[in-house]
């Protein structure tokens, strides 16, 4: 059982329908379906033939971006598809903005999971569980909505200073974002210079900046 594969928690009576190019690091999500051996959809994204496939397929779970995500939930005959078969939505790609997170919820139920990760960390990471997210408390909830969650399953996640010390949670602290793993990879193909910058003492430095909450989740 992979990362992803306890992450995404597909089950084998899932329908799960593969939107990313195969070439692409969300393409891995294939493997999730395999792995798991439910039933996969896998075409090229148009707004009404993507509702029609989720409506006839009854699809359970999908990983998109947030410019998909807006197309499906925009689009002008949306309420006409039975969608009610979403059990899950993995938010991939880009930063899910808080409004549009919002108006997912009122189209097609609370069903989004956030993710980070990167095409040098196999596209895992962090995660942002339905848990973690779907709360009585909605000041907090609407909070939430802006985070990347806390690290997958057998990842190791830090934010560290420029001095390489752990930022301080609670603190409005930015850092640099670090991961762990056994899903990083070895290297850049033929570039040394970049693959010794990029990886240290096993941590990948992403590059990205973010900052730590007082309940640990990262932002």
């Amino acid at each position: 059982m992979c990362i992803r594969d306890r992450e995404w928690r597909v089950t084998p009576v899932d329908n799960y329908l593969l939107l990313g190019r195969l070439f692409f690091a969300a393409g891995g999500a294939k493997f999730i379906p395999l792995l798991r051996g439910c039933k996969t959809v896998i075409i090229n994204f148009e707004p009404t033939k993507t509702l029609n496939v989720i409506e006839k397929e009854k699809i359970s779970f999908f990983s998109t971006g947030p410019t998909i995500i807006n197309l499906l939930i925009e689009h002008p005959d949306v309420t006409k598809f039975c969608l009610d078969s979403i059990r899950g939505i993995g938010f991939t790609s880009a930063p899910m903005p808080r409004f549009l997170w919002e108006k997912t919820n009122e189209v097609l139920g609370e069903v989004g999971i956030s993710t980070y990760g990167l095409t040098e960390t196999n596209a895992t990471g962090l995660i942002l569980q339905p848990e973690d997210v779907y709360l009585k408390d909605y000041a907090l909830k609407k909070k939430r909505f802006g985070s990347i969650g806390k690290s997958m399953t057998l990842m190791d996640v830090k934010v560290v200073n420029s001095e390489g010390r752990e930022i301080m949670q609670g603190k409005d602290e930015i850092g640099e974002i670090l991961i762990r793993g056994e899903t990083i990879m070895k290297g850049y193909w033929r570039n040394q210079e970049d693959t010794k910058n990029a990886l240290k003492d096993g941590w990948f430095y992403t590059g990205d900046l973010a900052t730590v909450d007082e309940d640990g989740y990262v932002y």
